[in-house]
């Protein structure tokens, strides 16, 4: 089995993608960047078998990792450490900053079947995916009246629910009970158990 798991946080009011907003939450609880990009790039390093030859040559030549995975695009120094580490690479320096651009665009979202690959990843360790918590807070302020917001909560929540099973539990806060508006009460259904505080 693959052990336990607990990630939380909030998707904040002035989130954009419901589904940017849950895999922020899972890439902070691994110590991956919140921004998909950015840890879609540190997992494709981790997958392809040179995340830590990569870290260790950034963090030899005096650069802060966090900083040049945020400027992993333009850093020279990340880009040299890819192409002396990354295995079976053949593109030239000169050209990593386009192949790397090509591959880890900036998405302002990303598709359900993204969503959960990329949660997959994240959590997954020596081929087992923990049984997981992932608490949500404020729910019901991210909401709010927006019947759009709910729907998207409501279909990113159904679609971990259905791929992940009984392997991951979805908890969502608010400061009221699941009735106390229009818009919770039609996601009721996504979140069976209530526990009033």
């Amino acid at each position: 089995v693959g052990g336990l798991h607990a990630a939380s946080g909030t998707l904040g009011a002035a989130a954009t993608s419901v589904r940017l907003g849950i895999l922020a939450i899972v890439f902070r609880s691994v110590d991956l960047p919140e921004q998909y990009d950015l840890a879609s790039f540190v997992l494709w390093l981790r997958a392809n078998g040179c995340l830590a030859e990569v870290r260790a040559a950034v963090e030899a030549a005096g650069r802060s990792w966090d900083q040049e995975v945020a400027d992993f695009l333009v850093s020279p120094v990340m880009h040299q450490a890819i192409a002396s580490h990354f295995p079976g690479w053949t593109t030239p320096v000169s050209d990593i900053s386009q192949a790397l651009l090509d591959r880890f665009r900036h998405r302002e979202e990303v598709s359900n079947d993204e969503m959960v690959t990329a949660i997959r990843a994240a959590l997954t360790r020596n081929g087992q995916f923990p049984r997981t918590l992932i608490a949500i807070d404020e729910v019901q302020q991210f909401i709010d009246e927006s019947a759009e917001r709910a729907l998207a909560v409501q279909e990113a929540i159904e679609e971990c629910c259905k791929r992940f099973g009984a392997s991951l539990l979805v908890v969502g806060t608010g400061q009221a009970a699941m009735g106390g508006s229009t818009q919770l009460r039609k996601i009721r259904a996504r979140f069976p158990i209530e526990v009033q505080l």
